[in-house]
């Protein structure tokens, strides 16, 4: 056989393996296409006037991200874009936007093998990329349409680094492109701010030291020219560069809580039992301390373990890309809304996939002799994918619809006056009143002063008669929320039913 069929032959055994990963993520993912929408998917797609009108697309770039009437600051006009082109295929049939979703972390997967395999081995690119396709703390951005946007943001910087990296002779129409990447992912989502680190990590790998400095130049250009971009675009078209929302958590206890967060979101990724769409308790109190303490020293544990192992660069690198990941959702600034959420995950988790891979001996597929020590690190290895696995298949159903969805955030979360709340705010768009009720008074017995199931159960008593009562619950609501952005059609309403009352009592 000459070299050249060797060569084809060996390109076509990779094409085979390529099949793998994709299989796995059909295999997760497939059962999820039959679901509906879901939660921020009903604000941000069905109640959305730009994705249901295509003539407002270019609105898209005017507004910042709004859910169910609340503004959170952020600009993603390239996500909400994403959802208006499904609409215009699909219009309301979720199974379009699922199987969008599906497609988007296919490809997500097969451009992480291609940018692997130019840092490190092909093997160990796929066997990261199986990994990665695995993990189920992802269900959250495939299965959860709303999720979408991580994964935009996470594909488009992959493909910003392999423009990059396979530029031949600087080419300038793939430096132009890798910019305009750069600018579209930060356009789907802000978890792209961390380009440049990433990029310099990128760099110290594939690069000798002696072209680290002209790497460095002209990366900063084209990273330079897409942030300039992007502020500029914020600031014309928004008035706003940098989003700061306000926060009653002192500085101190979110830094404080940086090491309790890191290994959560570490514990989630490789043993994933605890999938939650609402994680609470993560402030630092007296009751925590002892939490901290202990990972922080955990934390240390593995630092100091990775650094023992650093001639595995690869595993190094790993652990810097997770970090590097996780800096915007520490909360060292603070996030508007939810604060810690496993869609967060999905770019930070690349670096622990190519992190467990590093940790597989070199010769382990090649039949050689690897010692019981590598044995045993491979099984653990194969341990978490298959919980992965496992953990991944029984959560998807979880998505499927509103109720079961709903009804799983309270089984899980029975103290959050939220999830009471989401499940009786389900029960009232199917017209079940009595149950609707029943969940918004939950509410408020776990949090009087949470002001949402007020208004919730102003609007069902004013459907069912009950005028006194929906003054009282409307009156309460904007004594505990006196800047409600329906402030002015609560008060119109109320004044609505003064007047009803008055007239039945003069009759």
């Amino acid at each position: 056989m000459s070299i050249m069929e060797t060569m084809e032959k060996k390109q076509r055994v990779r094409y085979v393996y390529l099949v793998i990963p994709i299989l796995f993520s059909l295999i997760i993912y497939a059962q999820g296409l039959s679901g509906g929408f879901v939660w921020d998917d009903r604000s941000l797609i069905l109640q959305n006037p730009i994705v249901q009108n295509p003539e407002k697309l270019l609105q898209s770039f005017k507004t910042s991200l709004t859910i169910f009437g609340e503004d959170y600051g952020y600009y993603r006009p390239l996500s909400i874009i994403s959802f208006a082109i499904d609409h215009l295929i699909w219009q309301k049939n979720a199974f379009g936007f699922h199987l969008t979703n599906l497609l988007l972390h296919i490809l997500a997967v097969l451009c992480l093998i291609y940018f692997l395999h130019q840092l490190f081995d092909f093997t160990k690119a796929i066997i990261a990329s199986i990994l990665f396709s695995a993990f189920a703390v992802h269900i959250e951005n495939v299965i959860f349409i709303s999720g979408r946007m991580d994964i935009l943001a996470t594909l488009f910087m992959l493909l910003s680094l392999i423009c990059y990296l396979t530029a031949k002779h600087q080419s300038v129409f793939r430096l132009i492109l890798s910019y305009v990447l750069i600018l579209v992912a930060l356009l789907s989502k802000e978890i792209a701010l961390v380009f440049p680190l990433v990029f310099a990590l990128v760099v110290i790998q594939k690069f000798s030291r002696e072209t680290w400095k002209n790497h460095f130049k002209q990366g900063g250009l084209l990273i330079g020219a897409g942030f300039v971009t992007y502020f500029l675009l914020k600031l014309i078209l928004l008035n706003n560069v940098i989003n700061t929302p306000g926060t009653n958590i002192p500085f101190w206890s979110r830094f404080l809580n940086i090491p309790r967060l890191i290994i959560f979101y570490l514990q989630v990724i490789v043993f994933p039992y605890n999938l939650n769409a609402r994680h609470y308790n993560f402030l630092s109190d007296r009751m925590q301390v002892g939490m901290v303490i202990f990972c922080s020293i955990l934390l240390l544990m593995i630092i100091l373990a990775i650094v023992r192992i650093r001639k595995k660069w690869q595993i190094t690198f790993g652990w810097l890309w997770f970090l590097i990941g996780l800096l915007p959702v520490l909360n060292i600034f603070p996030l508007y809304g939810i604060t810690v959420a496993e869609r967060f995950l999905y770019f930070p988790s690349i670096g622990i996939a190519i992190l467990l891979a590093g940790l597989l001996p070199e010769g382990l597929f090649s039949f050689k002799s690897i010692g019981g020590r590598n044995l045993l690190l491979a099984l653990i290895l194969f341990m978490i994918f298959a919980n992965n696995m496992v953990f991944a298949f029984m959560r998807v159903p979880v998505w499927h619809d509103e109720e079961i969805f709903f009804r799983t955030m309270v089984i899980q979360n029975p103290e959050s006056p939220l999830a009471h709340h989401n499940l009786g705010h389900f029960y009232y768009r199917q017209g079940n009143w009595a149950s609707a009720e029943e969940e918004y008074k939950k509410a408020i017995k776990i949090n009087p002063y949470f002001p949402a199931p007020h208004a919730s159960l102003g609007d069902i008593y004013f459907r069912t008669g009950q005028y006194h009562e929906a003054v009282r619950e409307y009156s309460r609501y904007l004594q505990l929320f006196p800047d409600a952005p329906n402030r002015t059609a609560t008060i119109a309403r109320i004044k609505e039913l003064q007047e009803l009352l008055h007239n039945a009592n003069n009759e």
